[in-house]
């Protein structure tokens, strides 16, 4: 249970630390519209990708512990 729980919190870290970078490297554009850094953001797009899978994973097993303590089976 506390492997998957640091495995969720590294990888929210990961994402946090990935908007906190775009909003730091944020730039006024031609419009005078402040705009984030997008490679970040695109660094958090791949990497949301490749983890969805793990987050998964990682995620049913609590699930179906939440499960069995709200409908324990006869």
């Amino acid at each position: 249970m506390k492997e998957i729980a640091s495995e969720i919190m590294a990888i929210l870290e990961v994402m946090r630390s990935h908007l906190y970078k775009s909003e730091h490297n944020a730039k006024i554009d031609q419009y005078g519209n402040m705009t984030p850094d997008f490679e970040p953001l695109n660094e958090t797009s791949t990497f949301i990708d490749i983890e969805t899978g793990e987050e998964i994973e990682c995620i049913e097993p609590l699930l179906k512990q939440k499960n069995q303590r709200l409908c324990p089976e006869n």
